[in-house]
């Protein structure tokens, strides 16, 4: 039996086979053949035994040393051959699932409380569940309170607070406690917040919160405008309008000092919104996400008064009111993520008029009548470039000489990309990163794309497996100018790793953020395989397209 410290784990060496080790009586073959400590345990071992447990024995594994803490509150996620991930300290307190169990563990909230009130650890960040955690048998009372009593427990430290809630009324004093009390607090997302009561705090104008962050798209808040200054301190805000609470007091007093502003909006029974009309001088980020009903010139003479705008996203909107571009300052204007359906010459000539444009990310799924017209427009600083949309492949070469410096480009396609495609793209040879989206369909196909693309780094996303595996019809072709590959995916078959990777000689990064990984045995043969190859796993997560990481 093996006894790590301060905690016994379920660990037991099959006498039989030495080879082998049982996890709660299920069989596991050893890769190691040193003696089993707690600091040498294999960390994708040590995380099929953590989901055994139960949440008490989890909170003693915390206690055996770092290594174990980090990988139970998944701060460090070892992926390339023991190089940690750092990522910000996050505590969540919400209701999870079970391996084999669908239900939601309400009834845990009280093992939460009583683990967490004993915690030597400080937090910064923290997610919560304000729900009626159904199967804790206390009153909704008591159930605030030991909420309550877990945000006091680390009041000191929070810099975000994120807070979710199903079909649940958080009393207006919790949420005027919460803000007291975290007097450090920078960020609070209520975003996840549902069916709740707006908190109008008129009462409260006797103290201002450190928020400079504050998304609150649901209305959470109603500002009153005799009302408080907690939120004086915001400059990054995302909320909405609707036609029962304008938020003019909360602009008014905000506009100033805005530097982030995502909105999005309900219309009035004229199908109009009531956009505010304050100046926002230092505004540099703007993010409207609700479609546009009525005259362009009041959504224009909203933009107008932003002048040292810098990144604009006018997406989903309808394709006609791309004219509201022309009131944009054309001097300030960086990056532009526009919603334009087919790109006809007068749309591109709205586009054109930002001289200095450094990132562009056009969305559409229609053809371009008569295509845009040349005219002198070149997009000289412009290299990064996105194009949503399954025709934009039809039109590639006529779009792609507007921009002669483009250093990325990412695409979508609805059907397999094709050795065509990439040496349409490979005629641009300021090219160094190509992303596409979707099109993937067998290994064959996918490699004669890669055989006549030149550009040294892909990025391949999908929403199911990357590549269908179908008896080969030909030899496969080699790719030989790919030097770095990336691919999100849903998983990859276990039989393509190797037959891909020998016929990309320069490869030498592969990232791979599946979001079922390859076991640790496939991992292993390619690390041996193509030792000049940096294989990396990542824990998954969606691709977030060009113009979002910006």
């Amino acid at each position: 039996m093996f006894y790590p410290t301060k905690m016994s784990l379920p660990v037991v060496i099959d006498n039989s086979d030495p080879r082998y080790i049982f996890v709660n009586g299920v069989r596991y073959r050893r890769y190691w053949t040193h003696p089993v400590t707690a600091e040498s345990l294999p960390d994708y071992l040590l995380e099929k035994i953590l989901k055994r447990l139960d949440w008490s024995d989890v909170q003693s594994a915390m206690l055996v040393n770092k290594s174990w803490m980090n990988t139970v509150l998944g701060v460090q996620r070892w992926f390339d051959g023991g190089e940690p991930l750092s990522a910000e300290w996050r505590l969540n307190v919400v209701p999870h699932a079970d391996e084999n169990d669908t239900d939601y563990q309400h009834f845990k909230l009280e093992e939460y409380h009583h683990t967490l009130m004993q915690t030597r650890r400080q937090y910064k960040h923290m997610t919560i569940y304000w729900g009626d955690w159904e199967r804790c048998l206390k009153t909704n009372l008591v159930k605030d309170q030991m909420l309550v009593d877990i945000i006091r427990r680390f009041q000191q430290t929070l810099v975000s607070l994120r807070i979710t809630s199903g079909r649940y009324e958080m009393p207006p004093w919790i949420m005027s406690d919460i803000l007291r009390m975290c007097t450090n607090l920078k960020c609070l997302d209520l975003n996840g917040m549902q069916a709740v009561s707006r908190y109008d705090f008129c009462n409260l104008d006797t103290y201002r919160t450190r928020i400079n962050t504050l998304y609150d798209c649901n209305q959470v808040f109603s500002p009153n405008p005799n009302g408080s200054n907690i939120f004086a301190n915001v400059t990054t805000l995302q909320v909405k309008i609707s036609p029962s609470n304008k938020l003019k007091d909360l602009l008014h007093k905000l506009s100033p000092q805005l530097v982030q502003l995502s909105l999005s909006w309900e219309l009035d029974k004229k199908g109009q919104v009531a956009l505010p009309n304050d100046e926002f001088p230092l505004l540099e980020t703007l993010i409207l996400s609700s479609e546009r009903v009525g005259p362009d010139n009041q959504l224009g003479r909203f933009l107008q008064r932003m002048p040292q705008l810098k990144a604009l996203t006018l997406s989903p909107h309808k394709e006609e009111h791309i004219s509201v571009l022309h009131w944009v300052h054309p001097d300030s204007l960086r990056h532009l993520d526009v919603w334009t359906g087919s790109l006809c010459p007068k749309k591109f000539a709205f586009i054109a008029k930002f001289p200095h444009l450094e990132s562009l990310s056009i969305r559409g799924s229609y053809a371009m009548p008569n295509g845009p017209k040349k005219e002198g427009i070149v997009f000289r600083n412009v290299t990064r470039l996105a194009l949503f949309g399954h025709e934009w492949r039809l039109h590639l070469n006529s779009i792609m000489v507007f921009f002669p410096n483009l250093v990325e480009l990412e695409l979508e396609a609805k059907e397999t990309w094709g050795p065509a495609d990439a040496r349409s793209i490979s005629n641009y040879t300021s090219l160094e990163r190509l992303i596409v989206n979707e099109g993937l369909d067998t290994l064959e196909a996918f490699m004669e794309f890669c055989g006549e693309l030149k550009v040294p780094e892909l990025t391949v996303t999908t929403q199911s497996n990357a590549f269908v595996v179908k008896p080969l019809s030909k030899p496969l072709v080699q790719a030989p100018h790919i030097r770095k590959m990336s691919i999100y995916a849903y998983m990859i078959d276990p039989a393509i790793y190797k037959p891909m990777m020998q016929l990309m000689p320069k490869l030498r990064n592969l990232e791979l953020s599946l979001e079922l990984p390859c076991d640790n045995k496939v991992y292993r043969r390619i690390i041996a395989k193509f030792p000049l190859c940096d294989t990396v796993r990542k824990t998954y997560q969606k691709y977030k397209p060009v113009f979002d990481n910006t």
